[in-house]
């Protein structure tokens, strides 16, 4: 278990990385159970993420639940920005594609759905110009998952063609903050920082 967030009667827990017997990823699970009874808990649904979990906060009646998927990145010549996609013959632009993910109800004697993309291409942010600056080394993505009665079970993502070492949160804008050191030629090093700001859902 990596971590615990409660609302009220809404606990939810984070496990990962989760290795699943079905499908060759690593996933983030977060689980949404009912503790309205604290002896007879029972879960309610469940958000399974491709990725690693970098974090997880609870801001009024919304969890956000951080993590980050790496992918092998390459710059060919042309200075497109490339995902690996691990075959012969070439590789998938990064933009073309997203972590996997789903989401599915307690009904234990159903299978899961299938991991499918968290979003269109178009969806997925990125820092223009970023090759001038880091090679990115995956995704960071954000789901915002509501924990009051009014937005319990709603979810909104960000997902951005980047990465994520260091979460702040406050009332009103959740951060996400890389660090990346990539001058090796010269004597100093230099660190940038790249913000990742969504509100709350």
């Amino acid at each position: 278990m990596a971590e615990m967030l409660l609302y009220r009667d809404t606990l939810m827990l984070i496990a990962a990385p989760t290795s699943l017997t079905a499908d060759p990823y690593q996933v983030v699970s977060a689980q949404l159970w009912n503790v309205t009874n604290r002896s007879q808990p029972f879960r309610v649904h469940t958000f399974e993420l491709q990725g690693n979990f970098l974090s997880g906060r609870a801001v009024g009646d919304v969890a956000y639940v951080v993590a980050t998927t790496s992918a092998p990145f390459y710059y060919p010549a042309a200075g497109a920005l490339v995902a690996s996609s691990g075959g012969a013959g070439g590789g998938t632009r990064l933009l073309q594609t997203a972590p996997l993910f789903r989401s599915f109800g307690p009904d234990a004697a159903a299978a899961p759905p299938p991991l499918k993309p968290i979003c269109d291409c178009v969806q997925v942010s990125y820092v223009r110009g970023a090759k001038d600056y880091f090679t990115p080394s995956g995704w960071v993505t954000v789901l915002a998952i509501g924990l009051g009665a009014a937005n319990f079970g709603h979810m909104e993502k960000v997902v951005h063609a980047g990465s994520g070492a260091v979460v702040y949160a406050s009332l009103s804008n959740l951060y996400v903050v890389a660090y990346s050191q990539w001058d090796y030629s010269s004597t100093s090093s230099s660190n940038r920082r790249t913000g990742l700001e969504t509100p709350p859902a």
